[in-house]
């Protein structure tokens, strides 16, 4: 029986969520083709092989080996519904790698009861990652392409983490992001999605001093691959609030102590230096409520790498340039997250440290006094040049 119900399945890659044509919600689904010898389905490889779709199909439903179902529906219900009318086989989502939805999905109140719809049990995988997308969901999925022969579910995956690597996208977890939608802890972020498509090579969007300071689809590149991920959506409460680049990223992961590793770029009036940026340590973060106004302390121990000629440049001065531009650029980041009302390093859970009961806390009124908070962040950076530490 379980053998019968396995192979009666398939195996759902990644889900949309976009506003609607004719109804409240739009649901993409992107499949693997099914071919005439049931590769793709109970199996659970994602391989592209031969197809039986219909000639008659929306050929821009059909990419790389890859099927796109779509329907529409007033609920996630409706919608999943309509997919076992739409499909001669139970779809499955324990196995998606990525959840997208649109900006304007996001922004139409919709995406909480969705969520909550699809976080059913045994229902979706919860730790699939979540991606904003720049546009519509759809044609992110419909650009979607496999790298270099590879599955797409292993280009996703391998695209994933060399991104984490570099620190240029947030952690975001299903699970975690539809508990911080829900109000426990920091306020949700997501993964930034766009289709690319070589405009920002023809185009000057974006960019600024550092070399990751671009959103998705800015990125100034043109692959076999259009869709960039780079960046964060940062949400307050239930709705999207600030976008973040991948140089704000790397910031904010610093201030998380998800950070990995990255470059930066320190400049005087005559040239720029690039340093190899490590995090070994995790950030202290304290939250002082005994003045008029909350003091926010955040210090940050660093390592660097650079190659550095002592007869030109010296080492000592570089390091000081390196903290000064990171407590500078930190302490902005701070306060535009202030301006916008996010909290996506729950400074309110660090505050709430002070607090002995729930009726002190309540007392304390930190919604009210969060935006006039001030911030002091510390840089200590070890500086490791031409493999000799610079004190």
């Amino acid at each position: 029986q379980d053998a019968r119900a396995a192979s009666s399945q398939i195996l759902a890659l990644n889900v949309g969520l976009d506003v609607g044509e004719s109804r409240a919600i739009r649901l993409t689904v992107q499949l693997p083709e099914v071919g005439s010898s049931g590769s793709g389905g109970g199996g659970g490889s994602d391989s592209p092989s031969g197809s039986d779709t219909p000639s008659r199909v929306d050929q821009s439903l059909v990419q790389n080996g890859y099927v796109l179902t779509q329907v529409e529906g007033d609920t996630v219900a409706d919608c999943l519904t309509m997919l076992t009318t739409a499909l001669p086989r139970e779809v499955t989502f324990l196995h998606i790698r990525g959840l997208y939805f649109s900006e304007s999905f996001a922004r139409s109140g919709l995406l909480f009861q969705s969520l909550t719809a699809l976080l059913q049990p045994r229902l979706t995988r919860p730790g699939a990652t979540v991606y904003l997308c720049l546009g519509k969901a759809e044609d992110v999925l419909k650009a979607q392409t496999p790298f270099l022969g590879t599955r797409l579910s292993k280009s996703q995956d391998s695209r994933q983490q060399e991104l984490q690597s570099i620190s240029v996208v947030p952690d975001a977890l299903l699970v975690e992001v539809y508990n911080r939608l829900l109000g426990q802890g920091a306020d949700a972020v997501a993964v930034l999605a766009a289709v690319n498509n070589g405009n920002a090579m023809e185009a000057s969007l974006g960019g600024g001093e550092q070399p990751a300071d671009y959103l998705a689809g800015e990125l100034p590149y043109n692959s076999i691959s259009p869709v960039s991920y780079f960046g964060s959506a940062v949400f307050r409460g239930a709705q999207p609030a600030l976008f973040l680049t991948g140089y704000e990223t790397q910031l904010m992961n610093l201030c998380l102590g998800n950070f990995q590793q990255g470059t930066i770029e320190v400049r005087d009036e005559s040239a720029g230096r690039s340093l190899s940026l490590h995090q070994n340590k995790a950030p202290s973060i304290s939250v002082d409520l005994d003045g008029d106004t909350p003091l926010v302390r955040i210090r940050l121990e660093l390592e660097a790498s650079a190659y550095v000629n002592t007869q030109l440049e010296d080492p000592q001065l570089l390091r000081q340039r390196a903290e000064a531009l990171l407590t500078e650029d930190l302490t902005q980041l701070l306060l535009r997250l202030q301006q916008a009302g996010c909290d996506p390093l729950d400074l309110e859970g660090h505050a709430r440290m002070h607090a002995l009961t729930n009726r002190q806390w309540q007392q304390m009124e930190w919604d009210l006094a969060y935006p006039s908070a001030c911030f002091s962040v510390q840089v200590q950076l070890t500086l490791r040049a031409n493999a000799a530490t610079i004190p």
